[in-house]
């Protein structure tokens, strides 16, 4: 007699629990115990099984959700690595033109220097203070040219530890999403949830982290 890990031993008729049995014989009540035994072997076999298999399909599943999570992981932090590549490619062009920029004034604030001199020379002979007042101009000129210079570099200074907080505050956000995942899959309760948008705000205006 075999039993599938799904099918439940025969339970003993209601005729056979309540028809008194005769005393049996030495020989007939051995025969019973080995029928006992032999039963209560089946029934063993049949749970030892039914349980193996519910542990092989818990262990599938499990491996299933590990499986999803790492996947899952990997993808956020692929995204997030384009997003820093992407943030990082900004900053760097904008310091770029912001350099450009630079030598661009500071070229100019010599040139309006140079022909400031130039001409407060050519007229020392017609009176000092005409060429005084030229001077001082010209040197207004550069000193707000190089101030201008001045200020564009704190802006771009202030983009980079703008860039840098985000980078921080973006991985610092990632590792606590993947955590919770992780204390999601292990409570055996999986929850979806959707990674935090974050919004990274320069002086000059937000840059889309799409």
């Amino acid at each position: 007699m075999s039993l599938t890990s799904h099918e439940a031993p025969p339970s003993p008729s209601p005729e056979s629990l309540s028809t008194p049995v005769p005393a049996a014989l030495p020989g007939e009540a051995l025969q019973v115990l080995t029928l006992a035994q032999r039963t209560a072997e089946e029934y063993v076999a049949a749970a030892n099984k039914a349980a193996q298999a519910v542990r092989e399909e818990a262990e599938t599943n499990a491996e299933h959700c590990r499986q999803e999570a790492r996947e899952y992981a990997e993808q956020m932090r692929s995204e997030a690595d384009k997003l820093l590549t992407a943030a990082r490619a900004t900053a760097e062009l904008t310091h770029r033109e912001a350099q450009v920029q630079a030598a661009d004034i500071r070229r100019q604030a010599e040139l309006l220097l140079t022909e400031a001199r130039a001409e407060a020379e050519s007229i020392v002979a017609g009176g000092n203070e005409t060429a005084e007042q030229l001077e001082q101009r010209a040197q207004r000129r550069y000193e707000d040219a190089v101030g201008g210079l001045s200020v564009k570099r704190k802006a771009l200074q202030e983009q980079i530890e703008t860039l840098e907080i985000f980078d921080a505050e973006y991985r610092r956000r990632l590792m606590a999403f993947l955590q919770g995942q992780l204390r999601a899959l292990w409570a055996d309760q999986p929850q979806a949830a959707t990674f935090p948008a974050i919004e990274l705000q320069l002086p000059g205006g937000p840059v889309d982290t799409a």
